[in-house]
């Protein structure tokens, strides 16, 4: 079963019509969410859904040298239901007076 993975990466990006140079040479730094269908050296592999026989869709790779930071969770573990504390309250009864009585 693949993992959730978390990835805050460096990239390179595009910048259309002029730009004064300060502006340029920063890249952008982007933040990742998926499944981590698959490892390399060289890079890691995000998709949305989990792969079936072997195959995913929408694959998205991210170059290790890339990445500044990365946590990964097992899927499970990001979704195990948490144990809800109930408080109980228990009422205690008013007397209520009645007019007349």
């Amino acid at each position: 079963m693949p993992r959730l993975a978390y990835i805050r990466w460096h990239d390179a990006c595009y910048r259309e019509g002029e730009r004064e140079l300060t502006e340029v040479g920063t890249g952008e730094i982007l933040n990742y969410y998926g499944l981590l269908v698959k490892e390399t050296p060289v890079a890691v592999t995000l998709a949305m859904e989990e792969p079936h026989e072997g195959r995913t869709r929408n694959p998205f790779d991210i170059l290790l040298t890339n990445i500044l930071e990365m946590k990964v969770v097992d899927t499970e573990q990001a979704f195990k239901p948490k144990k809800v504390r109930v408080k109980r309250v228990v009422a205690t009864p008013v007397p209520i007076e009645m007019e007349g009585t």
